[in-house]
């Protein structure tokens, strides 16, 4: 592999991984408002339900976010530079 796709590998791989960490906390604080909806009035609950994504939106978007940061792991995996034995 030459080094100008090494680069530009390792470029994607990084931004690769740092959007799957946005998307992976994305989710969370979405599950997190779910879980604390639960303890709302009626009003309020129908109010953000009918606003945030639903619970399985919610678990398709966490594989996608595991899928761009396994992407990202891998391509960094790949374009490691092996150290030259003597």
């Amino acid at each position: 592999m030459t080094e100008k796709k090494r680069s530009m590998l390792r470029s994607l791989a990084g931004t690769s991984g740092a959007f799957g960490i946005l998307l992976a906390l994305c989710a969370v604080g979405t599950s997190d408002f779910h879980d604390e909806l639960q303890f709302a009035d009626e009003e309020t609950r129908q109010h953000y339900e009918n606003k945030i994504i639903s619970e399985k939106s919610c678990v398709k978007l966490t594989g996608l976010a595991t899928v761009f940061m396994l992407g990202g792991a891998a391509g960094l995996i790949l374009t490691e530079k092996k150290g030259r034995k003597r």
